[in-house]
C-alpha cells in the first residue's frame, strides 16, 4: 500500500511538473514571439530552429485564442440581433407590413392611375333587381361613361338609369375652360352651365401618396410602441401577441401620425391652388392643437386591442376589440370572419380573393345572407372588373332577394364626343317658371314621384 501511495505521489508530481512545462513553454512561446523575437544574425542555427519551433507554436496559440473570440463576439452578435429581431413589437410591426403588402392594392391603384394619366374612359353597366318569391319587385339598369382628356382639360359624363325600360335619368354633362355643361334629355330642352374648376382624376401620385401615408403609419407605430406593452404567449405552434390601448393612446398615435405627415414631403401632393402647403400645415398645426387639449379628458382604460396569431411568419388570425365590438379574422388571404357585439354574434361569414359570404343578423334577429363576387383582370391598355352582390332576407314571410351585377371597363381611349352648347344657359338665369316646369317633370317619374311627394309634404306643413 506504501509503494502505491508513493508511486501515486510520484505521478502526481510528475504531471504537475509536466503541466508546469507545458505552461512555461507557452508563456515562453508568446515571449518570444513579442517581447523578445528571434535574431536570426545573432544565434546559432541549433537556437534558430528551438526559436522557429516556438515561433510556430506560439501562432497556433495566438490563432486559436483569436478564433475563439471572434466566434465569441460573433455568437454574441448574433443573440442580441435574434432577440431583437424577435421582439414582440418587431414580429408585430413585421406581420402588420407583410399583411398590408399581401393584397394588390397598391398594384391596382398604381394601374389605374397610369391608365388614366394620359386620359381614359371609364364604363360601368349595372343589373339591379329585386324579386320576392313569386313575384318581380323592381329591376332597373344603371349606365355610366366617364372620359377624361386631361391634355386638352376637358371631361365627359353620360349617366342613364332606366326603370323597366321607362327613363328616369338621362343626364350628360361636359367640362371645358373651366365651366361644366350638363342637360337631362328626359327633363330639360336645352344645355345649362356652371363654373366648375377642371380636376385630374389621377394624377400619377397615387401610388407615393399611398405607399408614405402607410410608411408614415408603420413608423408611427414603431416610434409610439414599447416592448412592454405587449403580451406574448405561445401554444403549441401557434404565438399570440397582443397589444391593447386606451383613448388617450390612441389621441396620441394620432399626433404623432399628424405630425410626421406634416413633415412629410408626400403633404405636398395635396397643395391645390386654394390649398397652399402652409395652408395645409397650419390646418394639421391646428387639430394637433386641438387633439392635445383634449389629452386631460382622455381616459387611460385599455378598452381597445389588437391580437394576432402566428405559425411561424405566417398570419393565422386577427382579432380587434373596439369596447364592446370584437372583429375576428382567419387566415391571411382566405378564412372565416365573424363580428361579436357584447358576445352575441351578429355577423359571420368566410372571405377569399374573389368571394366574400355573410350571415347578419339585425336587432330584430332578421337574417341577411349577403354574397358578393368579384373578379379584374389589368393589362397595360385595359382593366376589366365584375362585381356581383346578392342580399337574401325574409320580409312579411315571404324571401326577398336583392341582385346588383356590375361590369366595369376602363380603356386609353379619351376621345371626347362633340356636343352642341352654343344655347347653353348660366344656371344663375334659370327663371322661376323653368324650375316649376323642372320640377314639374321630376315629380311625374314614377320612381321620383314619392321621394318629391315627400318633399312637398313636409314643405307644406313647415
Amino acid at each position: 500500500m506504501d509503494n502505491n501511495l508513493k508511486e501515486n505521489e510520484f505521478n502526481e508530481q510528475t504531471n504537475t511538473s509536466n503541466h508546469d512545462a507545458n505552461i512555461s513553454d507557452v508563456a515562453s512561446s508568446i515571449q518570444n514571439a513579442f517581447v523578445n523575437p528571434p535574431d536570426n544574425k545573432s544565434n546559432s542555427a541549433n537556437f534558430n530552429s528551438h526559436s522557429n519551433k516556438n515561433t510556430k507554436n506560439s501562432t497556433n496559440v495566438i490563432v486559436s485564442i483569436l478564433i475563439v473570440i471572434l466566434i465569441a463576439l460573433i455568437g454574441t452578435a448574433s443573440y442580441i440581433v435574434f432577440k431583437e429581431l424577435n421582439t414582440p413589437k418587431t414580429m408585430f410591426l413585421k406581420t402588420m407590413n407583410k399583411y398590408l403588402e399581401s393584397n394588390d392594392l397598391d398594384n391596382n391603384i398604381l394601374n389605374i392611375s397610369e391608365l388614366f394619366n394620359r386620359g381614359a374612359t371609364l364604363k360601368m353597366d349595372s343589373n339591379i333587381n329585386l324579386n320576392g318569391a313569386t313575384k318581380k319587385i323592381f329591376s332597373g339598369k344603371l349606365n355610366l361613361e366617364f372620359i377624361d382628356n386631361p391634355s386638352e382639360k376637358k371631361q365627359y359624363l353620360n349617366l342613364t338609369f332606366d326603370d323597366d325600360n321607362n327613363s328616369v335619368i338621362n343626364l350628360e354633362g361636359y367640362l371645358k375652360d373651366n365651366q361644366v355643361f350638363f342637360t337631362m334629355k328626359n327633363i330639360f330642352d336645352k344645355y345649362y352651365y356652371t363654373d366648375s374648376e377642371y380636376i385630374k382624376m389621377y394624377d400619377g401620385n397615387d401610388q407615393k401618396l399611398i405607399n408614405n401615408l402607410k410608411n408614415n403609419i408603420l413608423n408611427s407605430l414603431n416610434d409610439y410602441f414599447t416592448n412592454d406593452m405587449f403580451i406574448q404567449s405561445k401554444e403549441e405552434n401557434i404565438q399570440k401577441i397582443s397589444v391593447s390601448i386606451s383613448d388617450k393612446d390612441v389621441t396620441n398615435l394620432l399626433i404623432l401620425i399628424l405630425t410626421n405627415l406634416k413633415d412629410d414631403n408626400s403633404l405636398s401632393l395635396f397643395v391645390t391652388e386654394d390649398m397652399t402647403l402652409d395652408n395645409l400645415q397650419n390646418q394639421i398645426d391646428e387639430y394637433i392643437n386641438s387633439l392635445k387639449e383634449s389629452l386631460d379628458q382622455q381616459s387611460d382604460d385599455k378598452k381597445y386591442a389588437y391580437t394576432i396569431y402566428l405559425n411561424g411568419e405566417k398570419l393565422v388570425k386577427q382579432e380587434v376589440i373596439l369596447d364592446s365590438i370584437k372583429l375576428i379574422i382567419e387566415g391571411e388571404t382566405s378564412g372565416n370572419i365573424s363580428l361579436l357585439n357584447n358576445d352575441k354574434e351578429i355577423v359571420s361569414g368566410s372571405y377569399d380573393k374573389n368571394k366574400l359570404n355573410l350571415k347578419i343578423s339585425d336587432s330584430n334577429n332578421n337574417p341577411y345572407n349577403l354574397t358578393l363576387t368579384f373578379d379584374n383582370n389589368i393589362t397595360d391598355n385595359k382593366m376589366t372588373a365584375n362585381y356581383n352582390l346578392v342580399v337574401k332576407t325574409i320580409a312579411e314571410d315571404e324571401e326577398v332577394e336583392f341582385k346588383i351585377n356590375t361590369k366595369l371597363e376602363i380603356t386609353k381611349e379619351s376621345s371626347i364626343p362633340q356636343i352642341n352648347i352654343s344655347n347653353a344657359k348660366n344656371v344663375k338665369d334659370i327663371s322661376d317658371e323653368e324650375l316649376v316646369d323642372i320640377y314639374t317633370k321630376l315629380s311625374e317619374i314614377p320612381l321620383l314621384a314619392p321621394i318629391f311627394n315627400m318633399y312637398t309634404n313636409s314643405f307644406d306643413n313647415n
